[in-house]
């Protein structure tokens, strides 16, 4: 796999203009950072923390908080500890365990300073695990199963049609009245 992160314009315009006013927040909330939630101030700790929470979907296979609204978000991201990741997936390694609650800590004071830190942490747990011949399989997602809306109208627009039923109405009257017929 290669995760590629993008930028979605809510943090800086390529210009470098703030698109946000300070006091306000913006982005998604089920990965918002505390400090982001609360609509205050924001560094490379910000990042870290909703990468953290990347990560932590990314090795359960679900969120941490189920937050769907800023209120929400704020709420669990501010306030609510997060389950351990090793109670939801045993076979998870405690070091790499240690790294995701790391990321993902309330104070941006306990994360890692930046994602290059983050991702050194996670190069030594790596090298750990290939030393001792660990390995982690994949675990089912929540959306495993699911079935695509899209997929399925795009196929239906390749199956066969049958007869129009077009033919089966009348054809409008000659009058000169307005109607419409459904």
């Amino acid at each position: 796999y290669r995760p590629v992160l993008t930028d979605l314009g809510l943090a800086k315009l390529a210009g470098g203009g703030l698109v946000t006013q300070e006091g306000t927040s913006m982005g998604t909330p089920a990965y918002m950072s505390p400090e982001q939630a609360l609509g205050q101030e924001t560094d490379a700790r910000s990042d870290v923390y909703s990468l953290g929470i990347l990560l932590f979907e990314l090795a359960t296979s679900r969120l941490p908080f189920p937050a769907k609204t800023l209120a929400e978000a704020i709420q669990y991201h501010t306030r609510t500890d997060p389950p351990a990741p090793r109670s939801l997936r045993p076979d998870l390694p405690a070091e790499l365990e240690q790294v995701i609650l790391k990321a993902i800590a309330k104070k941006p004071g306990e994360r890692f300073p930046d994602a290059g830190e983050l991702a050194a942490a996670l190069e030594r747990v790596a090298g750990t695990m290939a030393a001792a011949g660990t390995q982690i399989t994949s675990s089912p997602t929540e959306l495993e199963g699911a079935v695509s809306l899209v997929t399925q109208y795009q196929q239906s627009l390749l199956a066969a049609r049958g007869p129009s039923i077009m033919e089966d109405f009348a054809a409008p009257s000659a009058s000169s009245e307005d109607r419409i017929q459904v």
